[in-house]
């Protein structure tokens, strides 16, 4: 009996990968975490910018600048490395019309080639892969686009005049309250 071999184990569910971000300003999803989360509104994303997605196919995606004049200012691709080339290993984001679309798309900014990227919206499906859309805030290098969810881009004026009503009925605040 000394040859018998063990009794085989019973097979155990795979294991699901854990986030090691959790997709806030202050500790921002990764591109894998993002991957791994597949849903998610309002979330941050950190990662580098690589290339760009030409037309409606994820696997015609061109790392590099978009110099062509053919090419569409309405998406990124993004990756964990400044030198990522393996589609797969990307998320593209879609770019919304306005400040963050003129300040990120690389047809206009080549030199955000490689560059670390802030992002803030919701993971979707996009181009038939998990990414980012509805961005709503973004930040490269220095320099902030849009708005931060429940932030403002403006500081709202005080208004003039004294506080008055205590918010009963019979006593409500003034606008200045």
């Amino acid at each position: 009996c000394e040859d018998v071999p063990a009794p085989y184990d019973m097979p155990t569910k795979p294991e699901t990968p854990e986030l090691s971000t959790d997709g806030t300003e202050a500790n921002p999803y990764t591109v894998a975490d993002a991957k791994i989360a597949a849903t998610g509104t309002n979330v941050f994303v950190k990662a580098f910018i690589v290339g760009y997605v030409p037309d409606k196919a994820l696997n015609e995606a061109i790392f590099g600048d978009a110099a062509s004049a053919a090419s569409a200012p309405t998406n990124i691709l993004v990756a964990a490395s400044a030198d990522e080339t393996n589609v797969t290993n990307c998320m593209p984001i879609q770019l919304p019309a306005g400040a963050i679309r003129t300040a990120l798309n690389l047809k206009d900014n080549p030199s955000n080639l490689k560059q670390e990227v802030i992002l803030c919206g919701n993971i979707e499906n996009y181009f038939g892969a998990t990414g980012l859309k509805s961005v709503a805030y973004a930040k490269i290098g220095a320099k902030e686009f849009g708005t931060k969810p429940g932030g403002s881009t403006t500081t709202p004026d005080t208004p003039a005049g004294e506080a008055k009503g205590t918010g009963t009925e019979a006593d409500p605040f003034n606008s200045v309250a």
